[in-house]
């Protein structure tokens, strides 16, 4: 009998992530992944990012969305270049992501954010290429996620509490919540987020920041 050994569908997904990766190297371009359950505020926050630094830095979106268009045209309104992902799964992979990147000219930009599915399980599992995560959790998911959910948090680069300014209204405790993905990440930094404090946005932007500027400097495409 003969024994047919067939490739792993996430192989051929790593590989596709690392076509991705070079490109985002190569063009000196930070290609962000933000994650993070339903409602938590990606869009928002991705928003606010884009008029905080869209009039220094030359933004790129990759929105996906298992349905609609509503954030991409959001998005898009700021004259910033946006491709929209219908997906009909839990996750992007790195073919999606790859097909979305033949549609921008990323000599053009210097930081691609892309909005992966709401899901704190799938988007985990699956590499696209990005060169840093963005992982998003809200105040009303409660304290006990990273626990529940310990792959997306222990690799996350940075973890971003949103919707802070509702903790007054939770059992949340913000302690507990840094212990459990210290336990599981050593090297996350962790910044908190509110739409209502136009400075809270200024931490994260200045994070990118710093990311995109280590990026130009390792690979001289300033």
């Amino acid at each position: 009998m003969k024994i047919k050994i067939l490739k792993s569908v996430l192989e051929q997904n790593d590989n596709q992530a690392q076509i991705n990766r070079k490109k985002f190297k190569q063009t000196g371009t930070l290609g962000v992944n933000v994650m993070g359950s339903p409602g938590c505020g990606k869009t928002t926050l991705i928003e606010e990012i884009v008029k905080s630094m869209k009039d220094k830095y030359r933004i790129g979106v990759i929105e996906g969305d298992y349905a609609g268009t509503v954030d991409a045209e959001k998005l898009s309104s700021y004259g910033i270049p946006v491709v929209q992902l219908d997906v009909s799964s839990c996750h992007l992979n790195a073919d999606f992501v790859g097909s979305a990147l033949n549609h921008m000219s990323l000599d053009e930009l210097d930081i691609v954010l892309i909005e992966n599915v709401g899901n704190l399980i799938c988007p985990a599992e699956f590499d696209i290429g990005d060169l840093l995560k963005l992982v998003l959790y809200s105040v009303p998911e409660g304290d006990d996620k990273p626990i529940k959910y310990p792959l997306m948090f222990s690799q996350a680069d940075a973890v971003v509490l949103t919707k802070i300014d509702l903790l007054p209204h939770f059992e949340f405790n913000k302690k507990k919540v840094k212990e459990s993905i210290s336990r599981l990440n050593k090297k996350f930094e962790l910044f908190e987020f509110s739409k209502k404090d136009p400075t809270s946005v200024k931490l994260v932007a200045n994070y990118l920041e710093s990311n995109f500027r280590k990026l130009v400097r390792s690979y001289g495409d300033l």
